[in-house]
C-alpha cells in the first residue's frame, strides 16, 4: 500500500496518553511503533487543543483539534484525507504497547472484501452481570465478548460522516464488512496511573 493511498492518525482520546511506562508517555511509544511500521509515514495526531499543545515540539507530525472521542468530530476534521486517501488507520495514544506485529497482521487482515479490520484481545476475567443493587444476576459468556484494540484501519469507501455512531473511531455505513484479528495481551488501554503499574508489573 502506498503513502499516497494510507494515513496514519494518532488519536488522544484522553490525558491518559501522556502517562509514561518506563519514562515514556504512551503516546510517544505509540508514534515510535508507527514510525517502525512505516518510518516515511506522514502522521496526523488528533486530539483537543489542550491536548496538543501537550505534544513535545520534537515530534514530526500535523496536529488537528478536535473531539477525538466524537466519531463526527473526528470524521470532519479528516475529511480531506478520506476525499483523498483509500485507508485510514487509526491508533489509540493511549494503548502504550501498540506493536509493529499486529499492525503488520491488521494491515493483513485488510483483504479486499474487507471494509474494516481492528485487532481484538480475549477477556480472561470473570465477567458478571448486576442488578442496580449490585447483585449478581447472570455470570456472562466471555468467550463471546472482546476487548477492542488498535489500529482501526478503515477504508475511506466505508466512511459515513453522517452515520450513526458504530463504535468505531468514525462512523461506519450500514452493511459494511468488518473484521476482526487476534490482538496482543499487553495492548490494553491504560486509563490511570494505577493502569500503568499493572501494566509495568505484568511486563517485568
Amino acid at each position: 500500500m502506498t503513502q499516497k493511498s494510507l494515513r496514519h492518525v494518532i488519536a488522544i482520546t484522553s490525558q491518559s496518553a501522556f502517562l509514561e511506562i518506563g519514562q515514556l508517555p504512551s503516546i510517544l511509544r505509540v508514534i515510535a511503533a508507527v514510525r517502525e511500521y512505516e518510518p516515511r509515514a506522514n502522521l496526523i495526531i488528533t486530539g483537543s487543543a489542550e491536548h496538543l499543545a501537550l505534544i513535545p515540539k520534537s515530534v514530526q507530525a500535523e496536529l488537528r483539534a478536535c473531539n477525538t472521542n466524537d466519531p463526527h468530530s473526528l470524521v470532519a476534521a479528516l475529511s480531506d484525507l478520506i476525499e483523498e486517501n483509500q485507508v485510514i488507520a487509526i491508533y489509540d495514544a493511549s494503548r502504550p504497547h501498540t506493536n509493529v506485529d499486529v499492525i503488520g497482521k491488521t494491515f493483513q487482515a485488510l483483504a479486499q472484501d474487507v471494509d474494516a479490520v481492528r485487532p481484538a484481545i480475549a477477556f480472561t476475567e470473570t465477567l458478571k452481570f448486576v442488578d442496580e443493587n449490585f447483585i449478581i444476576q447472570e455470570t456472562l459468556d466471555r468467550t463471546s465478548v472482546k476487548r477492542v484494540a488498535s489500529p482501526e484501519i478503515i477504508r475511506s469507501k466505508a466512511i459515513d460522516p453522517s452515520a450513526k455512531d458504530s463504535g468505531w473511531f468514525l462512523p461506519l455505513k450500514a452493511n459494511v464488512v468488518i473484521s476482526y484479528v487476534e490482538g496482543s495481551a499487553d495492548g490494553v488501554r491504560i486509563s490511570s496511573a494505577e493502569d500503568v503499574l499493572l501494566l509495568e508489573s505484568v511486563s517485568e
